[in-house]
């Protein structure tokens, strides 16, 4: 595939007809001098008032600064303006003729006052060395990403118990209801644990061919993804239109191949999914960072976003997918969930709460409320009880040893405006990474599926 895509031209548009180019130019002639007899306008004539127009509005301009500077002269104030207006057409011009640089950020600001506590830092430093700006990125992400290194099932007895995947024999356990309380477990885990019993049957780990194509289809070409270099255009060249007569040897032909090929990226994704293997090239993510403000590139104001493997999430994607309308159809979910839910929106706990405010005005009743905003809530997920609740949830348990295996081996490399680091960091018993990613198809379900227990 990487073959093939290297050989392909990139040219920007298709090669056009001479024939045709020279009948759009000359139907593009008359169309102007038949609205120039029907208006009575010639271009000369529209261009002699466009000049005129543009040196009245000048002069205009020149006056008025005249009028608010006294004792300036009109010759120089004349003079300002044009180099104004050539610095700002200057401007206009440079990103169409600069070239563009890659994705991300370029430089960094790191507190030099509190480097422990940049929320509250005062004082800033800007590094633009790329080695330096990669260490302090990586820095960062693994106490980052490491934040739910406190909590309970992060550390021992359950961080033994049930491995770091949630896919030991004691999980089947929990999901047959068959859990007994441990005196050495807080009392909080000891209920979430008997709370995961399974709440209905795994859906089919098998992704049909015709579900795979329409994925693909419906996956916008310029999405970043796949850092091994099988982007989703290689998947999009099998599916546009060829242009042949399908009665034609050429489109048989053709048509086999691309049949071929489809038929070994399905076997592949079934195989994957059949034995709950990960393959190697799915254990390599890119994190690119993303400013949260624009133009503000302090270190704890960049969002972080995970490129995956473009099958690796499309397996996720899908499987999470069936398996949440699947819930649904059940009724298995909380009913005050409302993220990451088919015919539900974030919006509409507004309107309730709203609606809440407005009747508690109304009837001059007390209304209590608390709000908690799950800060980082994707990556401070854990992932052995993530797993356990989303095979209560009927997640199969291929999928759940893929994705564990996965995150639990992964290596991530940083992404910045100066490309791709050679250096990377994953998870260990020392410096945990949790978290099941930004940019993971199968991310918004999990955490719905977690805030559904």
């Amino acid at each position: 595939m990487l073959l093939a895509g290297a050989k392909c031209e990139t040219a920007g548009r298709l090669p056009k007809s001479g024939i045709l180019h020279e009948a759009q130019t000359t139907l593009r002639i008359y169309q102007n001098v038949l609205s120039q007899l029907k208006t009575k306008r010639t271009v000369r004539k529209l261009t002699r008032k466009a000049y005129d127009l543009k040196k009245q509005q000048r002069d205009e301009k020149v006056a008025a600064l005249v009028n608010a500077e006294p004792g300036s002269v009109k010759e120089k104030i004349l003079q300002r303006i044009e180099r104004a207006e050539h610095t700002k057409a200057m401007f206009l011009r440079l990103p169409s003729i600069k070239s563009k640089p890659s994705d991300g950020i370029s430089l960094l600001k790191v507190p030099t006052d509190l480097p422990d506590t940049p929320k509250e830092a005062k004082e800033w430093g800007t590094v633009t060395d790329p080695p330096e700006i990669e260490q302090l990125i990586m820095e960062r992400q693994k106490v980052h990403f490491g934040q739910a290194t406190p909590t309970p099932f992060a550390n021992e007895p359950l961080k033994s118990t049930f491995n770091w995947t949630g896919t030991s024999p004691e999980v089947q356990v929990v999901l047959n209801g068959d859990y007994v309380p441990s005196n050495t477990v807080d009392s909080q885990s000891n209920r979430i644990l008997q709370s995961c019993t399974r709440k209905m049957p795994p859906v089919s780990s098998y992704i049909p061919l015709d579900a795979m194509k329409n994925k693909y289809r419906s996956w916008k070409e310029t999405t970043s993804t796949s850092p091994s270099g099988r982007h989703l255009g290689h998947k999009h060249a099998l599916l546009k239109p060829d242009g042949l007569v399908r009665s034609s040897d050429e489109f048989k032909q053709l048509d086999a191949a691309r049949t071929e090929i489809w038929g070994m990226h399905h076997m592949m994704l079934n195989y994957g999914l059949q034995h709950g293997y990960c393959y190697e090239r799915w254990k390599k993510v890119v994190t690119t960072l993303i400013e949260k403000d624009p133009g503000d590139p302090r270190i704890h104001r960049l969002r972080v976003i995970h490129l995956y493997e473009d099958c690796y999430n499309l397996l996720l994607s899908l499987t999470y997918r069936n398996t949440l309308h699947a819930a649904e159809d059940r009724n298995v979910l909380h009913e005050g969930n409302y993220g990451s839910r088919p015919c539900r929106s974030s919006l509409d706990p507004i309107g309730i709460e709203v609606l809440q405010t407005e009747y508690s005005h109304l009837t001059r009743l007390a209304h209590l409320k608390f709000s908690n905003d799950a800060e980082a809530c994707y990556d401070r997920i854990i992932v052995n009880l993530a797993t356990i609740i989303s095979l209560c949830h009927g997640v199969p348990s291929e999928v759940a040893a893929i994705q564990g295996d996965m995150l639990e081996h992964a290596k991530y490399f940083i992404k910045t405006g100066l490309g791709v680091s050679n250096m990377s960091y994953s998870h260990s018993d020392e410096a945990r990474i949790d978290g099941t990613g930004q940019g993971s198809g199968g991310s918004p379900t999990v955490w719905g599926f977690n805030s559904s227990v």
